[in-house]
C-alpha cells in the first residue's frame, strides 16, 4: 500500500512538474542510456492528458520510455524515465524507433491519438500493439494485462477520478533558456478536452503487428 502510495504522489508530481529543464533536440552522439541497455517496451501516445497519465503511470512501474505526439506543430518528445525531455525532429522518426530498438512497441489510444501517419512510419518487423477503448480505464486494463501490472488500472482509475473532479489537472510553463525564451514543455499543449471517437468497443481491441503476443 505504502508503494501504491508513493507511487500515485510521484506520478503527480511528474505530470505537473515535467522536467525539460534542459529540453533539445536528440543527440545520436549520445546513445540513450536507461535503467539497462535494453528497451523492453516503447509507449508511443498523444499529448492528452488521461493518455499522458496512463502512459507516465506506466513509466512509473517499467521505467520505459515514452515517445509523446503534440499538437504543437507536430513536436515529438522523448521521455526517458530519468533525465530531461528530448526533442525528435519528425524526419528522425522513423530513424529513431528503429535506435530505441525496442522489444515491444505500445501505441496508446486511438489515430486522434497517435494518427496512422505515424505507425505507417514504424518498422513492420517489430511487435506493435495499439490498445484502443472510448474508455481510457478498459486500455490500462489491457496494458496491465499485457505488462503483468496487477495495480496500473487501479492506479489509473484513482487519478482519472481526480482529473474528473478538476484535482489533478494542471499544466506549468518550462523554465527560460539564458536568452529568456521558455523551453518547449509538453505539458503547454495538453488538452482537457479529448478526442471525438467514433465507436465505443465492449473490451478493449489490440492491433497487433505481429503474431506475437507478449506476456
Amino acid at each position: 500500500m505504502k508503494t501504491t502510495v508513493k507511487l500515485l504522489a510521484g506520478i503527480v508530481v511528474v505530470f505537473s512538474f515535467i522536467a525539460v529543464v534542459n529540453a533539445g533536440f536528440w543527440d545520436w552522439s549520445k546513445p540513450y542510456q536507461g535503467p539497462s541497455k535494453d528497451v523492453s517496451t516503447l509507449v508511443i501516445t498523444g499529448n492528452y492528458t488521461k493518455a499522458r497519465v496512463l502512459a507516465e503511470l506506466i513509466q512509473g512501474e517499467t521505467k520505459q520510455p515514452i515517445l509523446l505526439l503534440t499538437n504543437d506543430g507536430g513536436k515529438i518528445f522523448f521521455m526517458p524515465s530519468n533525465g530531461p525531455c528530448l526533442e525528435v525532429q519528425d524526419a528522425d522518426f522513423t530513424n529513431f524507433i528503429k535506435f530505441m530498438h525496442a522489444k515491444q512497441i505500445i501505441i496508446l489510444g486511438d489515430t486522434n491519438y497517435v494518427p496512422e501517419s505515424y505507425t505507417k512510419r514504424i518498422d513492420p518487423t517489430q511487435t506493435t500493439i495499439r490498445v484502443d477503448n472510448k474508455d481510457w480505464y478498459q486500455i490500462a486494463v489491457t496494458v496491465g494485462k499485457i505488462l503483468d501490472k496487477t495495480y496500473l488500472a487501479s492506479n489509473f482509475k484513482k487519478l482519472s477520478d481526480e482529473i474528473d473532479s478538476g484535482k489533478l489537472y494542471g499544466s506549468k510553463r518550462g523554465a527560460a533558456t539564458s536568452s529568456g525564451n521558455p523551453l518547449p514543455n509538453p505539458l503547454d499543449s495538453v488538452v482537457t478536452v479529448e478526442p471525438v471517437k467514433e465507436k465505443k468497443a465492449a473490451e478493449p481491441v489490440l492491433i497487433k503487428d505481429t503474431e506475437v503476443v507478449p506476456k
